[in-house]
């Protein structure tokens, strides 16, 4: 029997409604394979099936991984959708049905001993920790307009990740964040919600125009930051093992 390819939307809600319509396809799940790669080498003896993202689909697969597996179990499938590798979709499927043939499914994250729910904690962990790194490292700037912007480029899809956290800590400014790679920005209205937007629209150059209080500020940091080094004690090794390179770039302290 030839395999049968899902191709789905590379989201967590393409994932969900992909995982819906193999389960409702009623396709022996051996034969069945679900990826979110729309380019790329195709696969021999293998049939295409497209998978039109779909919300109500996702939903219902959402309050069932929620209402069965637990919310740990969920946040660990969810945050793995977030990943940037390229087999999320499948283990994220695989687990899902490990999970819903399972006699204790709240403890799915427990057998590691199968290698999808072991990569799909591993994936979990690795987005989960850059998400971590990323509330301590972001930036904000404050442009001519107000605004405070933040750009990051992040391996994994965690804005919405992070978000939570700076609409807690700054519920009254009007900000951004804008993830450069995907052209993805959250965005949080001053005593209101925060929203995501997708765009090829955004202009990166507008994110340059900073206020002259904001200029003023920037060079009284880099200055605080040179008055407390000491030179004969800097271990540059250590600091990108704390502090990786990819971070650094977007932090105003390390630009000149």
């Amino acid at each position: 029997m030839n395999q049968k390819i899902f191709l789905c939307e590379n989201s967590i809600e393409g994932i969900f409604t992909g995982v819906y319509n193999i389960w409702e396809s009623r396709y022996p799940k051996d034969s069945i394979k679900l990826s979110c790669e729309q380019e790329g080498n195709y696969e021999l003896f293998s049939e295409y099936i497209n998978v039109n993202t779909d919300m109500i689909k996702a939903d219902k697969v959402a309050r069932t991984i929620e209402q069965r597996f637990g919310e740990l179990n969920y946040t660990n499938i969810y945050q793995a959708a977030c990943s940037y590798e390229k087999d999320k979709a499948n283990a994220i499927f695989r687990t899902i049905q490990y999970g819903l043939t399972s006699k204790t499914p709240r403890r799915l994250m427990e057998h590691l001993k199968d290698d999808n729910i072991c990569r799909v904690f591993e994936l979990s962990r690795a987005v989960g920790n850059e998400s971590h790194h990323l509330l301590g490292f972001v930036r904000f700037k404050e442009l001519t307009n107000k605004i405070l912007c933040a750009v990051i480029e992040p391996k994994n899809d965690v804005v919405a990740l992070i978000a939570p956290h700076f609409s807690d800590r700054l519920p009254n400014e009007n900000w951004m964040i804008y993830d450069k790679g995907r052209r993805l920005a959250v965005i949080h209205q001053g005593g209101g919600q925060w929203g995501i937007i997708k765009s090829n629209e955004f202009n990166i150059d507008f994110f340059e125009t900073v206020s002259e209080k904001e200029k003023e500020f920037e060079n009284l940091w880099r200055g605080f930051c040179d008055s407390i080094s000491i030179k004969e004690r800097e271990n540059l090794k250590l600091q990108r093992q704390n502090l990786p390179l990819r971070f650094q770039k977007d932090m105003v302290e390390f630009q000149r």
